[in-house]
């Protein structure tokens, strides 16, 4: 796998999990905010897959953490 192809792939599953984020965020007891929620976690899932068939656990891992460093605390959802 290539630079251009991991990138990709880190980018897709960077946006998946903020996503997520703001899923976990806008959970209110509602069935839309409960549907989007789980939605948002069987992307996160199936991306999560996809990274470790295509780069293998490790360098899944580590392309999350990289992503995770890169971004402040205090940085708004992407």
């Amino acid at each position: 796998m290539d630079m251009i192809e991991r990138r990709a792939v880190a980018h897709h599953l960077a946006a998946v999990e903020a996503e997520l984020q703001r899923a976990q965020r806008a959970l209110d007891g509602s069935p839309a905010s409960r549907m989007r929620y789980a939605r948002a976690r069987q992307d996160y899932a199936a991306i999560e897959r996809e990274a470790i068939r295509l780069l293998g656990a490790r360098e899944t891992l580590t392309l999350v953490e990289v992503h995770e460093a890169s971004v402040p605390d205090d940085a708004p959802p992407a």
